[in-house]
Formats: C-alpha cells, structure tokens, sequence
C-alpha cells in the first residue's frame, strides 16, 4: 500500500485583486486539509513557543512547521511565513545528512515533512502575490519527489496539485495548470480511486479552472461530480463539499440561473457557517456571493443589503479595509445601493470606506 501524505494548508487563499475587483463571483480553490478553524488559544501557545524544543531535529523541523501552520490560520503571516522558513532549512540539513549516511528509509521520512514544510511556505507566499519565489518552491519539491518517491506518489501528486493551484492564479499559464491538475487527477484516480476524496478535491479544482477559461459546460459536469462524491464521503455540511456546491453555485450565476444558483449558495453557506464558524474568511466569501446573487437577481433591497454589511464588517476586521475581498465588498454593496436608486448613500459609502482606508 503506498504511503499517504497530508499537507496542511492555510485555511484561506485569495485569488489575484483583478479577479476580485472586476467580477461579481468568484471561485475558490479547494484543499481538504485546509478546512480547521484554529482558536485565539493556539495561536497564542504557538507564538510563545518560537523556540525549538528539546529533542532532534526532525523532531524541531516538526514543531517549527506545525507552530507555523497553527500562526498562518490565525491570520499571522509575517511569523508564521518566519517559522516556516525555519522548518525548510532544518529539514534541508536533515536531507543532506540522512543523503550522506544512506539512509533511505530516514531520507523519505525527512523528505515527507521537508515537503510540506515547502508547501505551508509556497502558500503563504502565494497569498501574498509572491507568485515567482511560491513557483520557484513548488518546482523544486516536485522535481525532488518525483526523483526520490515517484511520479505516482501521493506526496507528489499533491505537489502536482499545489503548483496547479499556483499557476491557474496567474494569467496566461491556464492550460499549463489544467496539464497539471489532469495529471494529477489520473495519478489519484488510479492510485486512490475516483471517489475519494483527494480525487474529488482536484475535480473541484478543475472545474474552477475550466470555468475560469469560460469552459462552463465542462466545469459544470466538473463540480457536479465533485458535489455528489463529497457530500458522500465526507459528508454534505464538510467544508470541502460546501466549496464545491458554492462553485457550482457561481458558475449558474455566471450562466444568468440565478434562481438555480441561490439555494446552492445558501447550502453551502449553511454548511460553512456548521463547519467553519461564521467568521471564517470562506464563511464571509459565500456571504458575500449570496448578497451579489439576490442583488442581481433583482430582490427586495432588504434580502441582500444585511448580506453585504455582515461580509463587510467581517472581510473589513479580518483582512483590513485595502485588501481586495473587502474592496469588492464595498463596491458590491455600492452596486445594490445605486441599483436601489440610492446613489446618495452608495457614494457615501464609497466616501466612507475611502477615509477609512486612509
């Protein structure tokens, strides 16, 4: 049986500004691993114990890494970003040194947590725009795992996956990132099955990209078949079968059914709220759809507006008054306002959020 790899992944990752300014919905990449709500707690006892802990140095790599992750679900990037570039210099020393005494068994042991170190890197940079460097540590993991576990290994694959993610973000490298996802796809298909659930992960993923490229027929048979196969085995309120729902939901707005979409969102806002709490960045982005949805579907201003004030007041603590989900938020709740023929308060609005942003 070969062996399984789970990388942990920062709970939320935002597309580029561009797409979150110049369109109404949008889709959002699906990672299993991605989905645990990290308590004020955790964060406060991870950034406490910077220091390395008593014991090897896999075992401080380990440490390093999981503080990291606990540090960037809590929004702290600066540090976690900090810590894990601790964990990746640790586990390249254990590299070279399980390399030189020929330990094979040890090196792939190292190699394991050495390329999720990477990838909880790789993510952080590229949720900051970092996409070169985020690019760069992908490419060099997946040429590494490939070398030292294989091509169809699970760990690989999931690096396959993570450098697809990357690369349909950036323009221009879409049928790059489908080659990826596709192979990706076949090697879990095949290894693991096309029910499980990291198979059906990378469908979702795929049908965000198609529908990206304006593929929507496909994308739609896409999230279909990742909808259906999660929510049976994971259940239908699991965070991973919400996103899915929410992108098929997306894409029948972006076909005009509207009528079809908004149950589907509301759905998967249910479930979002159950599963992750309803501060959640992923709570707050389908609170934030379902408000554009009944905005554009023409409903009373009093269905849409309360939507787009609690995502505001939510995006705008969380992320800040600058950064692109809460911008599109603002204009957003701006574009009910005037549809409302309230174009008073959409521009004080807009005034408002202008002086607060300094």
């Amino acid at each position: 049986m070969p062996m399984t790899m789970k990388f942990n992944s920062v709970a939320w990752s935002p597309p580029k500004a561009g797409k979150l300014l110049n369109t109404s919905y949008v889709r959002r990449s699906t990672s299993l691993d991605s989905y645990r709500a990290t308590t004020g707690s955790e964060a406060s006892s991870a950034r406490t114990n910077l220091g390395s802990p008593n014991g090897s140095g896999a075992e401080d790599a380990k440490a390093l890494a999981s503080r990291a992750e606990t540090l960037a679900r809590a929004g702290n990037i600066e540090e976690a970003e900090a810590l894990y570039r601790k964990a990746v210099a640790a586990n390249e020393e254990q590299l070279a040194a399980a390399a030189g005494n020929g330990g094979v068994t040890a090196r792939d042991s190292i190699l394991m947590d050495a390329l999720r170190a990477s990838a909880g890197l790789a993510r952080l940079l590229r949720m900051q725009g970092a996409y070169d460097e985020a690019e760069s540590i992908y490419r060099s993991s997946l040429a590494r795992a490939e070398g030292w576990l294989g091509p169809s290994h699970p760990g690989t694959l999931k690096v396959t996956n993570f450098l697809a993610l990357l690369l349909s973000e950036i323009d221009g490298r879409g049928e790059e990132a489908a080659l990826l996802f596709k192979r990706a796809l076949l090697g879990f298909e095949s290894g693991a099955g096309p029910t499980h659930p990291d198979t059906l992960s990378i469908v979702s993923n795929l049908a965000n990209l198609h529908a990206d490229l304006g593929e929507l027929d496909e994308a739609a048979s896409l999230y279909r078949r990742a909808v259906a196969g999660l929510a049976e085995s994971l259940g239908p309120q699991h965070p991973a079968t919400c996103s899915s729902r929410n992108g098929l939901a997306t894409l029948l707005a972006e076909k005009g059914e509207l009528e079809s979409a908004m149950p589907l969102c509301l759905q998967a806002l249910e479930g979002f709220e159950a599963s992750l709490g309803a501060g959640h960045p992923e709570t707050l982005s389908c609170v934030h759809t379902l408000a554009t949805m009944r905005r554009d579907a023409g409903a009373p201003r009093g269905e849409a507006e309360p939507l787009f004030q609690r995502a505001l007041a939510g995006r705008g603590e969380a992320l800040g008054p600058r950064h692109p989900a809460t911008l599109a938020t603002v204009h957003g709740y701006a574009g009910l306002l005037r549809a409302q023929g309230d174009a008073a308060a959409a521009d004080a609005l807009l005034a408002r959020h202008e002086q607060a942003s300094g």
